[in-house]
């Protein structure tokens, strides 16, 4: 496994060093042609045909940055299925399940993007509403990145997890990937960058057989390159949303202290707000859709890696316990991985459109049901 491991990344990592040098170049090209044409129409007062084809060309290359980015991610890693040795036990999709989890994800890319292109196709300055609002993106999204970027403690993993692992790891034929212990009050485990982070509440709560079934389940998600897809379908909606955000509360933004700024964001918010509202939510619920799906695929392989989904289930019933006291700080911080959880670390005000997890009782009785098949088939 250690050799194959080696190839795997010497090979990957020229990959990935291609893939960022080419997204780089093409939003460099992009953002410099965008200047080119907004400079152009500063100075003509909107009367040239020039302006529009530069600008439109420059959005062509940052969404072409944008596919290589989608390309990057998505190739990361090979994807696996569970090893013959597996045998029954093998991890399978439901059609109906995989083919739910497409449509959704083509959705929640294609119907934003298709509004975009219509308007930049449509309206002549349509190209410069596009790239402002791609400004405003970038100011909210790297306001989010704060609390992301936090750094917490890392503890060294029991050499027990890493052995489970390991042998996870190789029953479904993939790499093993690193493991992470975490620091923090609130129990939970996420895959990033294909790693598997756990949390050392976590490790405590749970015994031998319930953190089995966890590490199983972040697997799942790995050989299926969940966090890669959860990553790309959610771009959208992240974009504009972030817009929203930022236009409609301007003093989070440090360049918008003064008056004349946050009285320009305002009516800017006029324009921007409501359709990047309303195709961020459309988006956004589609996302959710299909975090809720992808929870249900990778219970199931986590109850094909451990042969035992009544381990899964314990753990799920630990992990959503009602009455688990945790620090706000610790929970602000975990919300914004919160559809990379193996459960929610807080439930949403609004039904079951707005959760990032399928409810409790529905993957617990999925778990008995497959708990029931393999204990017949014994």
């Amino acid at each position: 496994m250690g050799a194959r491991q080696i190839f795997v990344h010497s090979v990957a990592r020229p990959a990935a060093e291609r893939h960022s040098r080419a997204q780089l170049a093409l939003l460099w090209a992009g953002g410099a042609c965008l200047v080119v044409a907004a400079v152009i129409l500063r100075f003509t007062d909107g009367e040239d045909a020039v302006s529009p084809v530069v600008g439109r060309l420059g959005l062509g290359l940052v969404l072409a940055a944008g596919a290589v980015r989608a390309w990057a991610l998505l190739t990361a890693s090979p994807r696996r299925v569970l090893a013959p040795i597996v045998g029954e036990r093998r991890l399978v999709f439901d059609r109906i399940l995989r083919a739910r989890m497409t449509v959704t994800s083509l959705l929640a890319i294609g119907a934003p993007l298709l509004a975009a292109v219509a308007v930049v196709a449509l309206v002549d300055e349509g190209w410069l509403f596009a790239a402002l609002g791609m400004v405003f993106a970038g100011v909210g999204l790297a306001i989010e990145r704060r609390l992301e970027s936090r750094r917490r403690e890392r503890l060294a993993a029991p050499h027990e997890l890493l052995v489970m692992l390991e042998r996870l790891s190789m029953r479904a034929d993939i790499p093993v990937p690193m493991l992470r212990i975490e620091r923090d009050s609130v129990p939970t485990a996420w895959t990033s960058g294909g790693r598997v982070h756990v949390t050392a509440s976590l490790v405590a709560m749970l015994d031998a057989a319930e953190q089995e079934a966890v590490l199983a389940h972040e697997l799942a998600h790995i050989a299926h390159r969940d966090a890669a897809v959860m990553e790309v379908a959610s771009a959208p909606s992240r974009l504009l949303l972030a817009t929203a955000e930022v236009l409609l509360h301007p003093g989070r933004v440090p360049e918008f202290d003064g008056f004349r700024e946050k009285a320009g964001a305002v009516m800017l918010g006029l324009f921007y707000v409501p359709p990047a509202l309303l195709l961020g939510w459309f988006a956004r619920l589609l996302v959710l859709d299909l975090s809720r799906s992808r929870e249900f695929a990778a219970d199931a392989g986590a109850a094909g890696l451990t042969g035992r989904p009544s381990a899964l289930a314990a753990a799920l019933l630990k992990l959503e316990e009602p009455d688990r006291r945790i620090p706000r700080e610790d929970l602000r911080l975990t919300k914004a991985r919160g559809v990379l959880c193996i459960a929610p670390v807080e439930r949403v005000p609004g039904g079951a459109l707005l959760q990032t997890h399928p409810p409790l009782r529905e993957r617990i009785a999925r778990l008995e049901e497959m708990e029931g098949r393999l204990q017949a088939a014994c």
